[in-house]
């Protein structure tokens, strides 16, 4: 059974109300949806969403994790190159509703330190209000607004390709950095390309 919103609830927005929720919250203008990926980078599946969003003419905001930027450094230069920006997914993809406070914010601290980043994006959108309030003196916060559900194994290819393409130019559309995901994605896109 699903447990998160496809589509977020205007209500949700009023718990984090500086955080960007829409390409319109955003300081830059972009055509269509706001494509982000979260998670990598991930050998296995960063090259092939680079290549995707090369095929697409799209860009995207990779919400990197400092613990895997580490691993692959290399990755993260190939997303700069590619004229992509990285924002910061902590350093470990702490849950801040079950993890402590103190270690939350060493390792949001970490994350954006080894990322670079102006965005951080809180690992399944889950902060309390107090770490919250600390983050966002520290970064910008952006959450999303369209969730396909890539990751989730009960959705298929056409499911997901069907929100995908539910996807206004406002959305902030979170798709995520692993093989799963980028086959899904990719059957979009060809789906697209040949209709």
């Amino acid at each position: 059974m699903r447990s998160y919103f496809i589509r977020v609830p205007k209500w949700a927005r009023m718990i984090y109300p500086s955080g960007i929720w829409s390409q319109s919250d955003l300081e830059f203008t972009h055509d269509g949806p706001v494509w982000t990926i979260d998670d990598g980078p991930d050998p296995e599946s960063t090259p092939g969403w680079l290549e995707l969003l090369d095929q697409m003419d799209s860009k995207a905001i990779f919400f990197l994790l400092g613990a895997k930027c580490e691993k692959h450094p290399q990755l993260v230069d190939a997303i700069r190159s590619a004229g992509h920006m990285i924002g910061s997914h902590g350093y470990r993809h702490l849950n801040g509703w079950k993890t402590n406070y103190d270690k939350y914010i060493d390792d949001v601290r970490l994350g954006l330190a080894i990322t670079d980043a102006s965005y951080f994006r809180p690992p399944y959108g889950r902060m309390t209000i107090r770490q919250y309030r600390e983050i966002s003196s520290m970064s910008q916060i952006m959450m999303w607004s369209l969730m396909p559900g890539d990751f989730d194994e009960s959705v298929s290819q056409e499911v997901l390709s069907q929100r995908i393409d539910s996807a206004h130019s406002e959305d902030i559309v979170v798709l995520h950095d692993d093989i799963s995901s980028i086959e899904k994605c990719t059957y979009h896109l060809h789906k697209a390309v040949l209709s």
